[in-house]
């Protein structure tokens, strides 16, 4: 491949993913595979960190399921700051530790981010990313209706007769407040657990 062949598909690459890219570059007459268009981009420096004032910290997969690194992202540029190889605390709390200007964290509710969030930048405010937030709120909704079914079927088991209106009444006042221990739950902010 030529430099300028290469740097066409790191810039698909990188604007897109590896199977658009792929299919961009077939239909210009370039046969080529996603693999080899993430193989490119990866070969693409980093930009330089400068200051950080707000971060985003996540897992990301080296190969899925076995081997996973930490990525963090400039949430103002919106570009990676840096790939670490390991996803530990000790790895994202020397990172943090070595940008004190960091003022903001967003990460998940896992406890691995929490801590190195907390001993790496004890000055910044900690709040959950909006994937996360999103994710864990579907999985409750989720788990609400069969909260819900579970709780109308063992009342009809024991008493094997069917609810009442007043049993009925009781359980949706249930789920409501259940609602609205979630929607307090998703809306604050995760700060220092």
């Amino acid at each position: 491949m030529t430099d300028r062949l290469i740097k066409a598909l790191q810039s698909a690459g990188v604007i897109t993913n590896g199977a658009d890219a792929a299919q961009i570059a077939e239909s210009f007459g370039v046969p080529t595979t996603a693999k080899t268009i993430i193989r490119r981009v990866l070969q693409l420096p980093l930009p330089s960190e400068g200051e950080v004032a707000k971060v985003g910290i996540d897992e990301w997969a080296w190969k899925k399921g076995q081997c996973y690194g930490t990525i963090l992202v400039d949430l103002e540029k919106r570009l990676v700051v840096q790939l670490l190889a390991e996803r530990s605390v000790e790895t994202s709390k020397a990172w943090l530790r070595t940008h004190p200007e960091i003022d903001l964290v967003s990460r998940d509710r896992g406890k691995l981010f929490r801590e190195a969030a907390t001993e790496g930048a004890p000055q910044a405010k900690q709040v959950v990313d909006r994937f996360h937030l999103q994710k864990n709120f579907a999985e409750d909704r989720r788990t609400l209706p069969k909260l819900w079914r579970s709780s109308f079927a063992s009342r009809n088991v024991r008493s094997k007769r069917r609810c009442n209106a007043a049993q009925a009444q009781h359980v949706l006042l249930r789920g409501r407040r259940y609602r609205k221990r979630l929607r307090k739950s998703v809306v604050r902010v995760i700060a220092n657990e």
